[in-house]
């Protein structure tokens, strides 16, 4: 599960977005496939829906912020509770330059260690109907 997240992740190109939500993000290989995303120009708004951010979330906020090219945000309260109705736990939409959604990835389990250890499933899409789900999902936040 986690080896299909990193592999959208990676699939974003320089000038590409990544939108990320999930809650809790502690997995190694996760963090290092965004930190790459933000260093090879990739933008990446991700938004956390913990009230307090793990290391991984609070380094990638930081690196964010340096390249004022993303955007890191916060979705608690209320706004969790709708997305938990709407989505899964776990969401990666990836868009290329011109902002076009070209694959959604949702995962079953927050993007920690239980996505591995844990009975666990990735849903990867390109279908027209999926991907606006996605967008509308991440515009509403």
């Amino acid at each position: 599960m986690a080896t299909e997240v990193v592999r959208q992740i990676r699939s974003a190109q320089p000038g590409g977005v990544l939108q990320v939500s999930t809650r809790g993000m502690t997995l190694r290989h996760v963090h290092r496939a965004l930190m790459a995303a933000v260093e090879e120009g990739v933008r990446v708004h991700y938004v956390t829906r913990s009230r307090r951010l793990t290391d991984r979330e609070a380094t990638l906020a930081d690196a964010l912020q340096s390249a004022r090219s993303g955007s890191f945000g916060a979705c608690v309260g209320d706004c969790a509770a709708a997305w938990k109705t709407d989505q899964m736990p776990s969401v990666v939409l990836v868009s290329d330059a011109g902002g076009t959604p070209t694959s959604v990835v949702g995962a079953t389990r927050r993007l920690r260690d239980s996505l591995i250890t844990s009975s666990a499933r990735a849903v990867v899409s390109t279908s027209s109907a999926r991907l606006a789900d996605a967008v509308a999902a991440f515009a509403r936040r």
